[in-house]
């Protein structure tokens, strides 16, 4: 199914882990899920349109795919809501990061090769561990700032 001129709903509810242990629930979410992943994608495809392209990494997770994979119990994964972005370096990670706040996101999480996002509309940024590149990880305050500067000014 085609969400957007460059995303599909397979893309979202791709998936290494569900495939090696054959949780096929992954990959018929229920319809709540699907309209949250639409609503996700409207964003992503912003993103995409400045900064071409990107490549999500991880999308919607069924619960038996998020515990496999170690997310927290009440991950944005789990709804559609939120899907990690993989980058080429730090300043790809930041184009990606400024098109986010521009369009709205206010959760973002800065991994080793990938930044989280969210629909959740709490401010926040964070790093996943010490495999955040040290370059991007001196940056989480500027990040946090240009996200209060973004919903003063909206």
């Amino acid at each position: 199914m085609k969400l957007s001129e460059h995303f599909t709903l397979a893309e979202y509810l791709r998936s290494y882990t569900a495939t090696k242990y054959n949780i096929s629930e992954q990959f018929s979410p229920p319809q709540s899920v699907i309209d949250n992943i639409v609503r996700l994608n409207n964003v992503v495809q912003k993103i995409r349109n400045d900064v071409g392209v990107i490549r999500i990494t991880s999308g919607y997770r069924c619960p038996r795919v998020n515990t496999r994979v170690g997310g927290v119990a009440n991950s944005m994964h789990l709804t559609g809501e939120a899907c990690d972005i993989g980058f080429r370096n730090v300043e790809h990670a930041m184009q990606i990061v400024d098109s986010a706040i521009r369009h709205g996101i206010t959760r973002i999480g800065l991994g080793a090769n990938f930044i989280h996002i969210d629909l959740k509309q709490r401010i926040d940024v964070w790093p996943y561990g010490r495999k955040t590149p040290r370059e991007l990880l001196s940056k989480q305050q500027e990040i946090l700032n240009k996200i209060k500067n973004e919903r003063t000014n909206n």
